[in-house]
């Protein structure tokens, strides 16, 4: 990279016992302390600042990857970081302490090493999550792993997931869950929006779009800067491929996502409008200039977080991207809309939910917008994740009942 060049810096910096630093997380029960550094827009070859002299730099990166370290090595040697690190796919890697190069721990020929996976015991790593549907955790500690083979021969055609283990080592703590299918198996991360939908009737369509992560970097870079795009696109192709397969009926489809996925419902409303008899956004995006604004607004112009939306979004100044903004191309909706979102949302903040109602109430359209007081952007709260859920199936009842009459 030439003298003068900008990138993205991020340093991990590590220190021994007695670090001060307020941002460091501690490793247990070595009392070593591991912090990140980032800084965007950095000049290449520019010093860390001497706040951290103390620190030794274990590694720096210019590409921008959120490399994330995951804990220290059983045997101490180095910190085990998750990333690509400029390879086609995510892989287990280790730091060495000594500042030698980095090394590869696990990776898969096809996809992405997406997760660690934790003892809540002793905070050792003993498994990974790839980025596949089917037979997505692989193990590193191999009593671990027979521990879990025997409590899932204890509980036959059930999801078993260990919390912890007695003083003595001898019981462990284990939440036990009914499967929706014998044949199927169950993810680590539970969906309940899908497993509701489907309770009720409902087929679910959940596409792995391109920009989405699991599936190689070359995937998940094809999304940037497609929002209301290519990434829409792929929604519309799976949309097509249900219908081909009379898995679904075309006249009788509804988009519902939320943050993201509450954009892409907006967008699918709002640019395909054809395709959809209703549209559920949940804390979603409605005006990318507007989004890009509050980001440089709440975190500075020069800062990660807005050189991060800005180069997975775009410019606000960009054409596309004002295009691709359905807050500002409400006339083209056809459908019903429900907006919900919480008004102590720091991460899509409520006005982007504010500007579509008002948008799509001048131009006539049919919208209900539900306001959840004291709720953020994940619905951390039991009561309003019921909430959301009753006023979805009552958007849904009157705009996509179920049919009754299938298969008679």
């Amino acid at each position: 990279m030439a003298a003068g060049t900008t990138a993205l810096l991020k340093s991990i910096l590590i220190q021994g016992k007695g670090a001060a630093l307020r941002q460091a997380r501690r490793i247990p029960p070595t009392g070593l302390s591991i912090t990140t550094v980032m800084r965007s827009r950095v000049a290449t070859g520019r010093q860390i600042s001497p706040y951290f002299e103390s620190w030794c730099e274990l590694l720096r990166q210019t590409d921008g990857e959120n490399l994330a370290v995951a804990g220290l090595s059983e045997d101490g040697s180095g910190l085990i970081a998750l990333g690509a690190m400029g390879q086609p796919r995510k892989k287990l890697w280790l730091l060495p302490l000594d500042g030698s190069a980095p090394k590869v721990l696990l990776e898969d020929a096809n996809y992405d090493v997406t997760s660690v996976i934790r003892d809540r015991f002793s905070q050792a790593t003993i498994g990974v999550t790839l980025g596949r549907l089917e037979s997505p955790l692989r193990w590193l500690d191999h009593k671990a792993e027979l521990r879990q083979k025997g409590l899932e021969r204890s509980f036959p055609s059930q999801s078993v997931e260990t919390y912890g283990r007695s003083v003595d080592n001898q019981r462990v703590l284990a939440r036990v869950s009914s499967s929706s299918h014998p044949a199927s198996r169950d993810q680590r991360d539970f969906d309940w929006w899908s497993q509701f939908l489907a309770s009720r009737g409902y087929a679910v369509l959940r596409p792995q779009f391109r920009g989405s992560t699991g599936f190689g970097e070359a995937h998940r870079i094809a999304g940037e800067r497609q929002w209301g795009k290519r990434m829409q696109d792929d929604i519309t192709d799976g949309i097509k491929a249900m219908v081909q397969q009379n898995v679904v009926d075309p006249s009788r489809i509804c988009i519902v996502g939320a943050s993201y996925g509450g954009y892409a419902a907006l967008a699918g409303a709002a640019f395909t409008p054809e395709l959809y008899v209703c549209a559920v956004s949940v804390g979603g995006v409605a005006d990318l200039p507007m989004m890009l604004g509050n980001v440089k607004k709440r975190s500075g112009s020069d800062s990660d977080s807005l050189a991060y939306w800005r180069e997975h979004i775009g410019s606000p100044y960009d054409t596309d991207v004002i295009a691709k903004s359905p807050a500002r191309s409400a006339a083209n909706v056809r459908a019903p809309i429900l907006l919900i979102h919480g008004v102590d949302d720091t991460v899509v903040p409520i006005a982007q939910a504010e500007s579509m109602f008002r948008a799509l109430q001048a131009e006539s359209k049919s919208v209900s917008f539900i306001r959840l007081d004291g709720e953020d952007h994940w619905l951390s709260r039991s009561a309003t994740r019921i909430r959301l859920l009753q006023e979805i199936e009552t958007f849904l009842a009157k705009y996509l009942p179920v049919r009754t009459d299938v298969g008679k």
